[in-house]
């Protein structure tokens, strides 16, 4: 490295953005005390992981073996054999319902 540079400035900075700015902000960051980590949702009628903060206390309690980072995380640990529904893959209605033979 050397201390001289190899050629000049080519001019002062420009007083006008290169691109035009967008007309929409971008988000805030989410504030940690609003930040909850992913559970299992297993009431009735649940389809897979919840982040809401409304976690059982005895999941809360135990975080280690109930709580996930990640949606994916969790729903691949509890939910497996359904898991595109608990991520979110499977769109509209079908997404929600399972269908099995009815040998009746």
């Amino acid at each position: 490295p050397s201390s001289i540079p190899s050629k000049a400035p080519s001019g002062q900075p420009s007083s006008i953005p290169s691109e035009m700015p967008s007309c929409t902000p971008s988000q805030m960051p989410t504030p940690p005390e609003e930040t909850f980590l992913f559970y299992p949702d297993w009431s009735p009628g649940a389809v897979g992981c919840k982040n809401d903060g409304n976690e059982p206390s005895h999941m809360s309690a135990d975080p280690s073996n109930y709580m996930s980072t990640t949606l994916a995380k969790c729903c691949s640990s509890y939910f497996s054999w359904n898991y595109d529904v608990c991520i979110g893959n499977l769109p509209g209605i079908c997404a929600r319902s399972l269908f099995y033979p009815d040998w009746e």
